[in-house]
């Protein structure tokens, strides 16, 4: 959408949907992304300063898979909510 605006000056594709899962694409999978990345330069450091924290099954639970299950999904289920379900009568200009 931004090559064909650029190039055209105006969205050839233009419609409410498309926009949405752009929005969606560009705000919810791009900050999933980087919450994941937070958590993984945060489990490191336990891995190798704290490797005691994930030596059982439980702790390995607790410390490892539910944060990563946490923070993978929460991101993008939030901008899926407040994109597609709250949004709020948003206009889009496919010309500007």
């Amino acid at each position: 959408m931004i090559l064909d605006f650029n190039g055209l000056g105006y969205v050839s594709l233009f419609n409410l949907v498309l926009c949405r899962i752009w929005q969606f694409i560009d705000h919810g999978i791009w900050y999933g992304a980087v919450s994941v990345m937070f958590w993984a330069s945060f489990e490191r450091h336990i891995l190798i300063f704290h490797p005691r924290l994930v030596a059982t099954t439980r702790r390995r639970l607790f410390i490892h898979y539910i944060p990563l299950a946490f923070f993978s999904l929460y991101t993008p289920m939030l901008f899926f909510y407040l994109i597609f379900l709250y949004s709020c009568g948003q206009t889009f200009a496919a010309t500007e």
